[in-house]
């Protein structure tokens, strides 16, 4: 998919939007060229142009921060629960090394962790109908 159709895409999705008529009928897409639709360093111009009306530009103008569950958190607060579940499915399988795999859950990498709970539990809960 090219990146002028997914940002068409996205332009016209607003349209849908309840309410979103009304604050984009004085814009005109005239003059929007594809370079300033696919400029890498200005990203979504309607959407900030619109939003610098409501929000402060230090917020639209910030680098991307992006969203992490606290996954670290989750496995702390249940960490027997969780190691017992990949270690059962570990004896099971015999997919992992099992001292790799002790440096795993013995490690700070809580996303290696997380991706070794979710495959345990798929297992499992494929394996049990």
């Amino acid at each position: 998919m090219n990146k002028l159709f997914i940002h068409t895409l996205f332009v016209f999705s607003i349209f849908l939007m309840q309410g979103c008529t009304q604050i984009l009928e004085p814009i005109s897409l005239k003059g929007m060229t594809e370079k300033i639709l696919l400029d890498k360093n200005n990203t979504k111009p309607l959407l900030k142009d619109i939003a610098r009306k409501h929000i402060p530009n230090q917020i639209i103008d910030r680098e991307k921060q992006g969203f992490r569950a606290p996954i670290g958190e989750w496995i702390k607060k249940d960490i027997d629960l969780f190691y017992d579940l990949v270690k059962t499915f570990n004896a099971e399988t015999n997919l992992f090394n099992s001292q790799q795999l002790n440096k795993v859950l013995n490690g700070n990498d809580f996303q290696k962790k997380w991706y070794l709970i979710n495959l345990s539990k798929w297992h499992t809960s494929r394996n049990s109908n």
